[in-house]
């Protein structure tokens, strides 16, 4: 990307100012987007954490594996009602 932008700029300041100004907006828009805020935190592969790492256990509605959970990603996503689209 960078040497694509240095051949342009060898032709053409207008191409890169082009380019610049909308990736800025890009950035802009993703910084002004609020994320949702997930219904509950999930933590797996506790048998292998760090005895130094520092897992939240503060909310009831964190849910905890000793390893990875048997189902599937998307099994797992359907059953809590978490897919969109």
């Amino acid at each position: 990307n960078v040497r694509k932008m240095l051949l342009a700029f060898s032709r053409d300041l207008r191409v890169v100012m082009l380019r610049l100004a909308s990736r800025l907006q890009t950035l802009r828009h993703y910084a002004a987007t609020k994320l949702p805020v997930p219904p509950q935190h999930c933590n797996i592969m506790l048998d292998f954490a760090a005895p130094w790492s520092d897992i939240a256990k503060a909310s009831r509605k964190n849910i905890a594996f000793a390893r990875y959970p048997d189902e599937g990603i998307l099994e797992w996503h359907k059953k809590r009602g978490l897919l969109t689209g």
